[in-house]
């Protein structure tokens, strides 16, 4: 692999974020509007649907990259999600939907699995470290486009726009994936049925097996909130306070900050991680939650660019930090599984986030209740959470002082903030 292949991924990624964000922050509205016209329940059962496939299915990918290639991989995958994205625009029946939005989330979730394991293959770790930096930027900058892009479509009353462009957009990064070289290379990981047996038999990964599941606990909550800021916000405010077309410039400005604060953060998990990593995650957790304090305190659009610097940094302390200490101590042939089944976790907590969302919505919608009751919950479950990380950090730093090994640059930042 050679650096022009990974400038042709890291161009791949920021087109398919472009498309990825046009959905992410308006499905939810789209789907309540006619020709549509989902209750709020329904919606939120098809865009769980969605959130399982994307994501939600990383572990059965894996096998397949091994197969028949990495580049194959995500050119698949990206077209079965844009021509599942795009029959949309033919039929409108619910069922169909759900096992559209299903095979669309499968698409993506082949083509992320593709794009990673690519990169992971390569043995040069200068040039790896280079390409994980290059498709980070590639996806924040992709996202920034999206979301300002979606947002000055008149969506709501030509709600096929978005399905047009973002499936037009996938079509299109999986032409662009076909220029990239294709590799065969051996396995980069250990068969799945010998990594159970020496997790469940072996007493130093069994350590790692409990680190870990408590680590992708503490992804999947941390996803389950900073989700909302994309899902949740926008639809809340369009039910109840009307159309903000100012949600765009507030996302772009989520995407620029962790680009900004890339470097800077890391260096700070440098010289923190080996003791303060469970105090750093709880400072996330707080932060989101502030966030949501926000949201209770003043319902009013123009509050988002406030939630979302507190959800922004939340995100920053929380995420990156887990995806690292979820395989620490473990062979690098275990760690693709322990993102995988973190992806997995991943996905569950955004599905349980906008369906409970949703269905709160409903709900509030019938008996006049106030949207500030949902945020006012979550603020007190994100700070619950931080108090009881804290709780456990105190409490094993006073028995047994933890020694992890300070990440790298490139274990901290290899994917995505939101998605892909």
């Amino acid at each position: 692999m050679s650096k022009k292949d990974i400038h042709i991924l890291s161009a791949s990624r920021l087109l398919f974020a472009v498309g990825y964000f046009m959905l992410l922050p308006t499905l939810a509205i789209i789907l309540l509007v006619p020709p549509f016209s989902l209750t709020p329940t329904q919606a939120g059962i098809a865009l769980m649907v969605y959130a399982i496939g994307d994501r939600g299915l990383s572990l059965l990918c894996l096998p397949i990259a091994t197969r028949i290639g990495h580049r194959h991989l995500q050119s698949y995958g990206y077209l079965l999600s844009g021509v599942a994205c795009l029959s949309i625009l033919l039929m409108h029946a619910y069922w169909y939907l759900l096992v559209a939005f299903l095979a669309m989330g499968i698409g993506l979730s082949l083509a992320g699995t593709g794009a990673r394991s690519y990169l992971g293959a390569v043995t040069d770790d200068a040039l790896r470290l280079h390409g994980f930096s290059q498709l980070y930027i590639g996806l924040n900058a992709g996202s920034t486009l999206g979301t300002i892009l979606v947002f000055s479509l008149p969506f709501r009353v030509h709600s096929y726009l978005v399905f047009l462009f973002a499936g037009m957009i996938f079509c299109c990064t999986a032409i662009l994936t076909q220029a990239l070289e294709n590799t065969h290379e051996q396995p980069t990981a250990l068969p799945l049925a010998l990594v159970c047996k020496t997790l469940t038999t072996d007493p130093a990964f069994r350590s790692a097996l409990r680190n870990g599941a408590a680590y992708i606990t503490l992804s999947s909550l941390a996803y389950f909130f900073y989700i909302q800021l994309y899902e949740l916000v926008p639809v809340f405010f369009e039910r109840t306070v009307g159309p903000w077309r100012w949600f765009g410039w507030v996302f772009a400005a989520n995407s620029l900050i962790i680009v900004l604060l890339q470097n800077p953060i890391v260096a700070m998990f440098k010289h923190k991680a080996a003791r303060g990593h469970l105090q750093i995650i709880a400072g996330g957790f707080i932060l989101m939650g502030v966030g949501a304090v926000s949201l209770a305190t003043y319902w009013a659009p123009q509050i988002t660019w406030v939630t979302m610097i507190f959800f922004t940094f939340g995100e920053i302390f929380t995420m990156p930090l887990i995806d690292y200490l979820i395989s620490a101590g473990t062979a690098p042939a275990v760690h693709v599984y322990f993102y995988a089944l973190s992806n997995t976790a991943m996905a569950l907590g955004r599905a349980a986030s906008v369906g409970l969302g949703l269905r709160y919505l409903e709900w509030a919608t019938q008996s006049q209740a106030s949207m500030k009751v949902w945020w006012a919950c979550m603020a007190i479950g994100a700070i619950a959470i931080a108090m009881l990380l804290c709780f456990f950090a105190v409490r094993a730093l006073s028995r047994n002082p933890m020694k992890l090994v300070p990440p790298s640059d490139g274990a901290l930042f290899n994917r995505s903030n939101t998605g892909g």
